[in-house]
């Protein structure tokens, strides 16, 4: 028997982790001082296990590689999550100084053991915007290294005569490569050869110059949003694609985001 459970356990740990354990953000867009929920609910068949009482132990922007804006103290001892079961955990969108953090894009970045008491770890996004109409994420992400997948986010609201706006980019590889592609947001996307287009291919799609990224994988790409009305309602779709040799087509890309200027 004991065999068999160690078979089991190797197959389960070859399957795709995310499938595993969901970590799940309520809501997904956010207005500020909201509320927001972080899920982890365990879709195995076997028990994993918190090493403290914290679902997510840190918040950072754009993705869990990037800066950190909330550590928390997590005492307390091992938590089990059986088979079928959800732990959660709120964030009341205050920083480590007891701020509320800007307009933007923010990670959760949560961290159990699997049933081999391997530790995992798994990120989750949530968009933080005044806008009626929010930059939102969309679609799938394709895994890179340690089965992370890269993240593309933002700061700031997307307003008229914004000069700070920036683009974020999160969790590549560090000192590696990457492109941002621009277009039309498709939320279900085209299949291609390294994952999933999440623009719409029947129109044109623009590729940023090569970016390089810093040493933790990240990058921080500035952008002024000029104070013209016409712009108003306008939406671009992005994606971040990043040079990886540990995925499928050396290429490891991030969910889509669709920015709406607003006024």
């Amino acid at each position: 028997m004991k065999l068999v459970s160690v078979l089991v356990t190797a197959a389960l740990l070859a399957g795709d982790l995310a499938a595993q354990i969901d970590l799940t953000v309520t809501p997904a867009n956010a207005t500020p001082g909201q509320m927001v929920t972080v899920k982890l609910t365990n879709n195995s068949n076997a028990t994993w296990t918190l090493p403290t009482l914290c679902v997510f132990r840190s918040v950072h922007e754009t993705g869990c590689q990037d800066t950190a804006v909330l550590n928390l103290f997590c005492g307390g001892s091992l938590v089990s999550v059986a088979p079928g079961q959800s732990v959660s955990q709120t964030w009341d969108q205050l920083d480590d100084n007891g701020g509320q953090v800007d307009r933007g894009t923010y990670a959760f970045r949560a961290s159990i053991f699997d049933p081999s008491f391997t530790m995992r770890t798994f990120c989750a996004q949530v968009d933080i915007s005044s806008c009626s109409t929010p930059p939102t994420h969309y679609g799938p992400s394709s895994a890179g290294q340690n089965g992370q997948s890269p993240m593309i986010g933002f700061k700031q609201d997307p307003k008229i005569g914004t000069v700070n706006f920036e683009l974020r980019l999160a969790d590549g590889i560090p000192t590696g490569n990457a492109i941002v592609l621009l277009g039309i947001p498709d939320q279900t996307g085209t299949p291609v050869g390294w994952g999933t287009v999440l623009l719409d291919t029947n129109l044109p799609i623009i590729s940023s110059p090569v970016i390089g990224l810093d040493g933790q994988g990240n990058a921080v790409l500035p952008a002024v949003i000029p104070n013209d009305a016409s712009l108003i309602g306008g939406t671009v779709g992005l994606q971040l694609a990043t040079l990886d040799p540990s995925s499928t087509g050396n290429i490891a890309h991030s969910r889509g985001l669709s920015i709406t200027i607003c006024p």
